[in-house]
């Protein structure tokens, strides 16, 4: 049984936890930010909320490529999730798969300009939904707390998502 943060003696009944209720919370405003998100794609750029993620990561990242076990990891993909999200960016001419020179077993991902055109694209409509709509009530100081807090808890539960890739030809650490 858990107890209450503010007085760790009194007992708690486990459905009226308040860890529960932050859970909940921060469910209830991912799945409810993620829909608004989806709905900034222009549809006829072939751009999904699918790949949008993958390529924004690319888009985001040194030199503009991912490996895929990296991609993988930060989208939370399996293998084959990254290998047919790949497939897709590649069809579309949004990303190319790039063979490390100095590791024959490693893929990098790295987005074209065709890619970062389509993120240029979506990404006005897409910070302004979140202006707007998602963190319309969050002022800037809470909203540099609430990414403190948020990398504390993604760190906790998803460490692989601040994974770096090194840079093309570099050894890879370990």
């Amino acid at each position: 049984m858990s107890t209450h943060p503010e007085a760790s003696a009194t007992p708690v009944d486990p459905l009226d936890d308040p860890v529960l209720t932050t859970m909940g919370l921060l469910f209830e405003a991912a799945a409810g930010a993620h829909t608004l998100l989806g709905t900034t794609l222009v549809s006829d750029s072939g751009l999904t909320d699918q790949l949008f993620e993958p390529l924004l990561r690319l888009a985001r990242s040194n030199g503009g490529r991912l490996r895929m076990t990296d991609l993988a990891a930060q989208c939370r993909y399996s293998a084959s999730a990254v290998t047919r999200v790949s497939d897709r960016l590649e069809a579309l001419g949004f990303a190319t798969r790039e063979s490390c020179p100095s590791d024959r077993r490693v893929v990098h991902l790295a987005i074209t300009e065709t890619g970062r055109r389509a993120v240029a694209e979506a990404m006005p409509p897409h910070v302004r939904m979140i202006d707007e709509r998602i963190f319309a009530n969050v002022d800037a100081d809470e909203r540099r707390e609430l990414d403190r807090l948020l990398r504390k808890v993604r760190d906790a539960v998803h460490p692989c998502a601040a994974a770096v890739t090194p840079e093309m030809g570099a050894p890879a650490g370990r």
